[in-house]
């Protein structure tokens, strides 16, 4: 005889713990699909626009100019950094223009490249933090989420054997329901957790392109800069 098990029945009858071991993993998904979602459109923004960057740094020769048209490409990295530092070499371009070209030399010899340095050093990090933002919340979904609907399954078996001890029964029929419910918690816990931890790591891919392509802009816009003032 064939028995059909209501799954949506099971979840409905089950004991509180289950329940709430259920609804922790049901917000883990949403909170896990929602940090994906934001994370693929604003990742592939920036990829985008560092791209549109990358064509006017090549094409562009005067930085008031490149920073004018630039403007508008918020999301870009690069656009970030180039703009940072840009904004600190107009910072110094009072010293500058009353200094003759050996002082002026000398000045970014001692200080001005340091200054430079440290700018985009700082800058680098803010672009990164909010490159990598909510991926760590994404690692603890997926470290955690398998665990929690293990205990949920854990709990769920105790109380059906826990039941079949006070009923006197040994039939497999009086503990299938309740370990169908525990069951369930476990294929959930899978359910929040592979994709969490897939995710993850594929935007983590991602990000770490980003962060090459940074680490090349700030050396060329340094030798950039090195050009600008020596030769």
């Amino acid at each position: 005889m064939t028995h059909n098990l209501d799954i949506l029945q099971l979840l409905l009858d089950s004991s509180f713990i289950v329940k709430l071991v259920l609804l922790l993993l049901l917000v883990a998904s949403i909170v896990t699909w929602t940090i994906v979602f934001m994370k693929i459109f604003y990742l592939k923004k920036v990829q985008q626009e560092d791209l549109e960057f990358s064509k006017l740094f090549n094409e562009t020769s005067d930085w008031s100019d490149l920073a004018s048209k630039s403007h508008s490409l918020n999301a870009s990295s690069l656009n970030y950094l180039f703009l940072k530092v840009y904004h600190e070499l107009s910072s110094l371009k009072k010293s500058l223009n009353v200094m003759n070209d050996s002082e002026t030399r000398e000045y970014f010899s001692s200080r001005g490249f340091d200054l430079l340095q440290r700018t985009i050093e700082k800058s680098i990090r803010e672009i990164e933090f909010k490159l990598t933002e909510s991926l760590q919340l994404l690692a603890s979904i997926g470290a955690t989420a398998l665990f929690v609907g293990l205990f949920g399954t854990v709990w769920g078996i105790i109380n059906s054997f826990s039941s079949l001890a006070a009923g006197g029964s040994s039939s497999l029929n009086a503990v299938a329901p309740g370990i169908a419910e525990a069951l369930v918690a476990t294929a959930i816990g899978l359910a929040a957790a592979i994709p969490a931890v897939w995710f993850f790591n594929s935007l983590n891919h991602r990000v770490a392109r980003i962060q090459d392509k940074l680490d090349i802009f700030s050396k060329s816009i340094l030798n950039s800069v090195e050009k600008k003032v020596f030769i």
